[in-house]
């Protein structure tokens, strides 16, 4: 719960003081090479831990900056993960530039030439996709076919990814002079692709909506009933009026922190002064730490109570459904030990139950 490289940029905490003059964010290849931006006076620059760029990665940065400039290496490996993170970036409508350094990392840059490495380091560098467009002018033979499939193998991903519609027309123009083809051919290719890479309804999961809040239960240990009564905790304001709209949990220490906050004054933000019972506070507590880690407690307004109200949703969702179980397994045994009244009481309940699901996931 405290700590998931998934969910962490190395250097972030620093990286966020000098955003406040920075207009983006350098996103760089590991540990060292975050290091070595800091000796060059760099400090608005991140990496991940361990792991591959993720959506979460993407979305915590963008509480900061709209704009991103890849630094990543320059061998395969490299150019996979700018792709990747250009492509999640582009998704959340993230600017994503790129430089390249004339060596394989920071370090050694700034071994060959400190001063130039240092310029390059807090440029806003090139437009990705202009960049890959010119890369691969040079690798490839884009007066062939084979030549052209190849490169649209690679662009078209890209491309696909950018959500204003302006800026993918200007790459498409762009690349398709590149391949020698037609903007409206190149934007034909694109759209094709889409449709290509759209899962088919009987593809997704029966419940998709509950594998999305399983798979959140997994990553942070918490349910997002949790959740959102520790942002209650930290946001008392919004607390009253969500508390009216969470259907009550009725166990665990969801349960008592629900039952501790209804009792709990507007003015109380801080763990230690709601009445919770000792068996729950140690949880709790560690609900409130990895919520203080990820500084859910230090959004804007507009975008803490977007947070609350989603993870609202989820919880009222995740609540029912648990109810849902429940209700249908006390139903099996009552038709199956012939309690008819108790199985008609319990039918009525189910059809209660799953009305309001319905409701829950519109």
């Amino acid at each position: 719960p405290l700590y998931n490289k998934s969910n962490v940029l190395f250097g972030l905490h620093r990286a966020k003081e000098a955003l406040r003059e920075a207009t983006h964010v350098v996103m760089v290849e590991g540990y060292f090479d975050v290091l070595a931006c800091h000796r060059l006076g760099v400090s608005n620059v991140v990496a991940v831990s361990g792991t591959a760029l993720t959506e979460q990665h993407v979305k915590m940065l963008k509480r900061y900056t709209e704009s991103v400039v890849l630094c990543l290496d320059q061998d395969r490996a490299g150019r996979d993960a700018a792709a990747r993170a250009f492509t999640l970036c582009a998704a959340e409508d993230l600017q994503v530039t790129a430089i390249t350094l004339p060596a394989k990392d920071p370090d050694e840059a700034a071994m060959k030439d400190l001063e130039g490495t240092r310029n390059l380091l807090k440029s806003v560098g090139r437009p990705y996709v202009e960049m890959r467009i010119d890369e691969l002018k040079q690798s490839e033979d884009l007066s062939s076919a084979a030549g052209k499939r190849k490169a649209l193998t690679e662009l078209l991903p890209l491309l696909s990814a950018v959500k204003n519609a302006v800026e993918k027309e200007h790459y498409s123009a762009i690349a398709a002079a590149a391949l020698g083809t037609t903007p409206t051919s190149f934007q034909e290719e694109i759209e094709r692709f889409a449709k290509q890479s759209l899962i088919a309804p009987s593809q997704k999961p029966d419940d998709e909506e509950h594998a999305s809040v399983q798979e959140e239960h997994v990553k942070t240990g918490f349910s997002a009933t949790e959740l959102v009564l520790a942002l209650l905790v930290l946001y008392p304001a919004y607390r009253e009026r969500i508390l009216k709209e969470l259907i009550p949990p009725e166990e665990g220490c969801a349960g008592a922190l629900y039952e501790s906050l209804k009792e709990a004054p507007v003015t109380v933000s801080a763990l230690e002064e709601i009445p919770l019972p000792p068996e729950h506070r140690e949880r709790a507590a560690i609900l409130l730490l990895y919520c203080e880690h990820h500084e859910f407690g230090h959004w804007a307004d507009s975008l803490a109570l977007r947070e609350i109200r989603g993870n609202l949703v989820r919880a009222n969702r995740e609540i029912l459904r648990v109810k849902q179980r429940e209700i249908s397994k006390k139903l099996l045994v009552a038709h199956k030990e012939g309690r008819l009244a108790e199985a008609a009481q319990l039918s009525t309940q189910y059809s209660q139950v799953l009305k309001l699901a319905k409701m829950a996931s519109v």
